[in-house]
């Protein structure tokens, strides 16, 4: 059976650790892995916001700037777990500093998923929620460039069939899921 024998931290900044593990595998062998870990095993709450205008759904869409990416990545609202938080109520934080929008509703929350499981341990939570108030000033940081739209199933489509668009891989099927079916969950 496989198991971690070892972690060592080999670089640390203030959002991200470098971490080695040691492990051995079936036959005994040991070997190592290098992955990136979030300080103090922090988790993030993705936001799928949906707002309803005559009872037509739109999903609320970001586009935000990525560096790792060198580019603008269209997606949800995200963003870490502090201290003393759950997914609801960083979702509540969150959507509201990077979109406007008040949370009216929450409609479901997912297990914790995990992004990239061969590259990190970082697990999100997917909060769906339903919003139906104007939104009010953004807080963003100064880091932070988002941008909100407002798309309903076509303005979806068309994004999606744009080879030119980023998108994360849990926004991604969720935009072809509202596609397909007009609904989110």
């Amino acid at each position: 059976m496989q198991k971690i024998i070892a972690t060592k931290r080999i670089a640390e900044t203030k959002f991200i650790n470098l971490v080695e593990d040691v492990y051995t595998d079936n036959d005994g062998k040991e070997h190592r892995w290098v992955k990136a870990q979030r300080p103090n095993g922090q988790h993030a709450a993705v936001i799928v916001p949906m707002l309803r205008i005559n009872s037509t759904p739109y999903l609320i869409v970001t586009k935000e700037f990525r560096v790792p990416l060198n580019g603008y990545e269209f997606g949800f609202p995200a963003g870490l777990i502090d201290p003393g938080e759950n997914p609801t109520s960083t979702a509540v934080r969150e959507l509201r500093e990077e979109t406007g929008y008040k949370v009216d509703k929450i409609l479901e929350v997912s297990p914790l998923v995990f992004n990239s499981p061969g590259l990190t341990d970082e697990g999100v939570y997917l909060v769906y929620v339903e919003v139906s108030q104007k939104p009010e000033e953004t807080n963003l940081q100064g880091s932070e460039e988002i941008v909100t739209y407002i798309m309903g199933q076509e303005g979806i489509k068309t994004l999606l069939d744009d080879s030119s668009k980023l998108f994360g891989a849990k926004a991604w099927l969720i935009f072809k899921q509202f596609v397909k079916h007009g609904e989110v969950i």
